[in-house]
């Protein structure tokens, strides 16, 4: 996980290296759509974390510092806390 906060720079790098990788963080997986000729019109987070109900103590334990760190960074909370996945809108 640190390495994956630390290293945006490691990751681009592993990804321009080898190819591919699983896109967990927003820059790679719009990296991979503008190289396979997409336009991004838009993108979001959608807070699944957030918005779906929760089971597990452990993710209702969550809910409030996800709340709290996704209004003041959504970037940081996602790579931080997880619980979000992006939605992109592109166009060819």
């Amino acid at each position: 996980m640190m390495r994956q906060f630390c290293g945006d720079v490691t990751l681009m790098s592993g990804r321009n290296s080898v190819g591919h990788l699983h896109y967990f963080m927003k820059e790679t997986a719009i990296a991979t759509l503008v190289d396979s000729g997409y336009d991004i019109v838009d993108f979001f987070y959608t807070a699944g974390s957030l918005d779906l109900p929760r089971k597990t103590l452990k993710s209702k334990i969550a809910v409030l510092p996800r709340k709290l760190m996704f209004k003041a960074n959504e970037d940081i909370a996602a790579k931080i806390l997880g619980g979000f996945s992006l939605l992109v809108l592109t166009k060819n």
